[in-house]
């Protein structure tokens, strides 16, 4: 049997992995929006231009350029689990399941998780509105709000209730 790889996700600087990974399957099919397309010339890869962290762009993309197959996928991107989940469930590949996905990926769900199995946690609130965010920062001096999906430092802002920001 054909071995199909998909790449979801290459960020900068990591296409220099690729090649070694380009000669573990028969057909690799590479994701990505930030992608230098030179590392693919003269080999088996089919790059497909799209944004690798929304599902169901990927999925769109997939089937626009006809694959409808795959027997593993692997993504270089950290940001990718839930995406890489959900292939998984599509084209019924063993991996992690969508569930535990979320719960590494959201920050919310894996704060609960961790919490309720007795690991110290910072303090935490889920807020959904500025209305609930106003409401929070009455009742505390000084705040760090996260995006709950993204990592790194991305969207992190500090707000303090003296502040005019």
């Amino acid at each position: 049997m054909a071995h199909h790889l998909l790449v979801c996700g290459v960020g900068s600087g990591m296409e220099n992995s690729l090649p070694e990974i380009f000669d573990l399957a028969d057909r690799v099919t590479v994701i990505g929006d930030q992608f230098d397309t030179e590392i693919v010339q003269g080999r088996r890869v089919n790059y497909i231009n799209c944004y690798p962290r929304d599902y169901e762009a990927v999925l769109h993309a997939l089937k626009s350029c006809g694959v409808e197959d795959m027997t593993s996928t692997f993504t270089l991107g950290y940001e990718n689990p839930l995406v890489i989940a959900n292939l998984n469930e599509h084209y019924g590949l063993p991996g992690l399941s969508v569930e535990q996905a979320e719960n590494c990926l959201l920050k919310d769900k894996r704060i609960s998780l961790l919490s309720r199995a007795g690991v110290n946690t910072a303090r935490f609130r889920v807020i959904r509105s500025l209305e609930e965010g106003m409401d929070f920062l009455a009742t505390v001096d000084t705040g760090i709000v996260k995006p709950n999906d993204k990592t790194s430092s991305i969207g992190v802002s500090i707000i303090d209730k003296d502040s005019n920001a």
